[in-house]
This record gives structure tokens, C-alpha cells and sequence, in this order.
């Protein structure tokens, strides 16, 4: 009789409810290092999580303990395990893990900042390259011409006379 009464003790006052479906979201986070396209990461339920709760309880109004993974940064692949979720009903906890919903992909800035910076140098040494050869080839006209004047004023000092 006892075990009866138990029995329906149990059925009349605890349920299973699901807390959770597998590929649902469950929060959404920003990846530090990411591009900017991949920083917003949805974080997705692994496996269902249901457990046995008191009949009236509204899930709806327990929140949920996230707990990510430390040092979390780019590069993160889809599917990988960023953490877990934690559910506190009446002093049991039914947890789940927490999974990527997609690829973040590394950001690139320090290393395109830095090509851009020796493309700049670069450039700049070519420009000082090619003004130097410029001012050397008008320094060569100008004294071809300073030569070939001197020329001209001695052959014309003189008067040639025909015969």
C-alpha cells in the first residue's frame, strides 16, 4: 500500500519536462579575434535535456546558469564545445553542453595593418628611387648643355674664313 501511495504521489506531483531540444539556441555571444562576420556566435544545445520537475513549475522563469569555456577566441568550428548550461529546479541541476553554431574565423587586421604598412614603405623608397634618377639625368643634360655652349661660344669667337 505504501508504495502505492508513493507512486501516485510521485505522479501526481512531478512531471518530465524537456528544458531543452538538441540544435535549438540557447544564448548568443561575441568571439574576441573574430571578423567581423563570424564574431556573433549562437550557442546550441548538444542533446535534449529533460528531468523531472514539480507539476506547476514555469520553465520559463528559471534562468539558466551559462558557463563558457575559458580563454574563448577565434578560431572556433562549428559544432565544437563552448561551454555548458546549467538548469536549477528544487536543488537538482540538469546540465547540458553548449556547442558552436557555425565557423569564426580568425581576424587578420594586425596582419593586413602591417602589409599595408611595408606596401607604404615600399612605394616610398620606389618614389625616392625614381626622383634621385630623374635628378641625376637632369643634372647630366644640364652640364651637356653647359659643355656644348662653351663649345659654341669658342668656335663662334673666332671668324672662319672662306677661301
Amino acid at each position: 500500500m505504501a508504495c502505492k501511495t508513493l507512486g501516485e504521489y510521485g505522479f501526481n506531483n512531478f512531471s518530465l519536462q524537456t528544458f531543452c531540444l538538441k540544435g535549438t539556441d540557447a544564448n548568443q555571444i561575441s568571439v574576441k579575434n573574430a571578423t567581423k562576420e563570424t564574431a556573433s556566435l549562437d550557442l546550441l544545445y548538444s542533446d535534449d535535456l529533460s528531468g523531472l520537475v514539480p507539476n506547476g513549475t514555469d520553465l520559463s522563469t528559471i534562468t539558466p546558469n551559462i558557463k563558457l569555456t575559458e580563454n574563448l577566441s577565434a578560431p572556433i568550428f562549428e559544432g565544437t564545445n563552448v561551454g555548458t548550461i546549467t538548469y536549477s529546479i528544487d536543488g537538482s541541476e540538469y546540465s547540458c553542453s553548449l556547442i558552436a553554431s557555425h565557423n569564426v574565423y580568425k581576424s587578420n587586421f594586425v596582419k593586413t595593418l602591417l602589409e599595408l604598412l611595408l606596401l607604404i614603405f615600399f612605394l616610398f623608397i620606389f618614389a625616392k628611387f625614381l626622383h634621385y634618377r630623374n635628378t641625376k639625368q637632369n643634372k647630366r643634360k644640364k652640364s651637356y648643355n653647359k659643355r656644348n655652349n662653351k663649345r659654341n661660344y669658342i668656335n663662334n669667337f673666332y671668324p672662319t674664313y672662306k677661301n
